[in-house]
């Protein structure tokens, strides 16, 4: 590939992940600052009393556990495919390498631990579930066939596994549109875009 091909290739991903990177960081330095969107949270959101249901077992789809096992999926389907198998192994690891920089860095405290129906862990910014389970869907999608059915259930997934967060008490909702954000970030950065 000539440098002439491989810039018009960076630039393209450049451009591809400042869509959700842009947000994300103007997001991001809100939260770290106790800017208007987390003084708008802490003032306007309210945890209700409810029962955890069957929240708990949604939310597992976000889990390390879950994400391995959509990464390892996403890395023997590409290689039988013909793909290099680490291909969509590369962003899941740098979105959760980040996301845990990120989560160290901000140490956003979590909402009142009244409103929580599980035991959290780590500070709340952002949502490691979210990102979790957004970055492994990705991962399986650049490694499937094209799929609009996959894609719809992949964007219905991650939005109830957000929600199941905010849900369950743990999470400010800039917590899971953070997490969103990120994942799609790193992954529009670290891959080419597929021909749909």
């Amino acid at each position: 590939m000539s440098t002439r091909v491989r810039r018009v290739a960076l630039g393209r991903r450049l451009r591809r992940a400042a869509l959700p990177l842009v947000p994300f960081t103007a997001l991001a330095l809100d939260v770290a600052g106790g800017g208007r969107i987390d003084r708008f949270e802490r003032a306007h959101v309210r945890g209700a009393r409810r029962a955890a249901g069957a929240w708990p077992t949604v939310t597992r789809m976000g889990d390390r556990p879950a994400l391995a096992a959509m990464t390892l999926t996403a890395a023997v389907v590409s290689h039988r495919r013909g793909q290099p198998a680490g291909r969509p192994v590369l962003p899941v690891l740098a979105g959760m390498g980040v996301r845990t920089g990120l989560m160290l860095l901000v140490d956003r405290d979590r909402p009142p631990e009244r409103w929580w129906l599980e035991e959290p862990a780590g500070a709340s910014f952002p949502s490691r579930h979210t990102t979790c389970c957004a970055l492994g869907l990705m991962a399986l999608r650049d490694a499937l066939p094209p799929s609009a059915a996959f894609d719809a259930v992949a964007a219905t997934t991650i939005a109830v596994e957000g929600y199941s967060r905010l849900r369950l008490g743990v999470h400010w909702p800039s917590d899971v549109v953070g997490g969103l954000l990120l994942a799609a970030g790193v992954h529009a950065l670290l891959t080419d875009p597929r021909p749909d």
